[in-house]
């Protein structure tokens, strides 16, 4: 396998044999950028689906290896799987994939088609079965709009999402929890579920809390935002809060939750894997500084989720860049180079 000197202005390493060191290697190619990470971290995504539009089928393996195949494309090197239609995420055994398996939600109630049927006094066991299959993680979906009255409602009780934590923990997974409302993320600190997604409407009261817990936020904001601000929803109380949550708190929240030690993650949910960097923007405008923006989507993401980052004996994932995204985190949508394992499979007309 052939070596590599990659140098750029933040790090200087060496790949050999598909890993990375800091030993200096004789007769390596040289792979020059101006700002090299491990490659992108996308913290909510569904790779069941058919995210790029291909005409895939989704749930089958097939269509989460070609997301994948996108996802390097784009510099994304890795991803947490927030919930399938299949269990094909899980199945693949990818290293470079933290995967839930499937959507947990009450007969009926989310999106019946992408949903795993599971009443309050079966939930336990639906999650169990799924970590018992190889999922790291367990997502939940607390709340939706209900399908007789049109608002915004929970699904489980917090007594039961205790025990559904408690069972997760113990067998050594976590649980993420889809909240679209104040009344969910209650519900998720009180059971002390490991990361909040969407946490539309939060209260600076329950990120105080988040903090003290180490609960983790992924607001999946360009997906969320552009649901609540540019479709009729059948909650009009729901989507009135939710539109001024957008509008105007966010943008104060957000920087909040950041400053007390929340980790943040960049989650991109069904947007296609060319366009995640399009969250990491989002982080930034809605307030957080460029370098929190870009650690939503690389340190604090690797961290949080224990992949392993730009280290001695990790896998030479190296993603490099022609100019430093802490600058203008839109650089991040075009990758000079993208390494996989020690292979180049990317490479931008310039250096590197």
């Amino acid at each position: 396998m052939t070596s590599y000197h990659v140098r750029a202005a933040n790090t200087e390493l060496w790949v050999i044999d598909g890993t990375i060191t800091f030993t200096p290697q004789d007769d390596a190619e040289v792979l020059s950028g101006a700002y090299a990470i491990a490659g992108l971290v996308d913290c909510h995504s569904h790779s069941t689906f058919d995210l790029s539009d291909r005409g895939l089928r989704p749930g089958a393996a097939a269509t989460v290896a070609a997301n994948m195949r996108d996802y390097f494309a784009a510099g994304v090197t890795a991803i947490r799987d927030a919930g399938g239609v299949s269990m094909a995420a899980v199945e693949s055994r990818n290293p470079r994939i933290v995967a839930a398996g499937r959507f947990l939600a009450p007969p009926g109630r989310y999106i019946p088609d992408w949903t795993l049927p599971a009443k309050a006094d079966g939930l336990v066991a639906a999650a169990m079965a799924q970590v018992a299959a190889g999922a790291t993680w367990v997502k939940v979906v607390d709340d939706w709009f209900s399908p007789v009255s049109g608002r915004v409602e929970q699904h489980y009780d917090p007594a039961t999402l205790t025990d559904v934590v408690h069972a997760v923990h113990a067998a050594g997974a976590r649980v993420a929890m889809h909240c679209m409302d104040t009344a969910s993320v209650e519900a998720a600190l009180i059971s002390g579920v490991d990361s909040v997604e969407h946490g539309s409407n939060i209260r600076l009261e329950q990120i105080e809390r988040m903090a003290a817990a180490g609960t983790a936020w992924c607001p999946t904001i360009t997906l969320v935002r552009g649901f609540v601000l540019h479709q009729e929803m059948p909650d009009p109380e729901f989507q009135t809060r939710a539109r001024a949550f957008y509008n105007e708190e966010l943008a104060v929240l957000l920087p909040q939750a950041a400053a007390l030690g929340v980790p943040i993650l960049a989650g991109s949910d069904t947007i296609p894997p060319a366009d995640f960097w399009q969250e990491i923007a989002a982080l930034h405008r809605y307030g957080l500084d460029a370098e929190t923006a870009i650690a939503a989507a690389t340190t604090t993401a690797r961290s949080y989720l224990g992949l392993r980052d730009i280290e001695e004996g990790a896998p030479a994932d190296v993603v490099l860049y022609h100019a430093d995204p802490r600058h203008d985190p839109e650089v991040l949508r075009r990758p000079a180079l993208v390494m996989v394992g020690g292979e180049v499979i990317a490479r931008a007309r310039g250096r590197a």
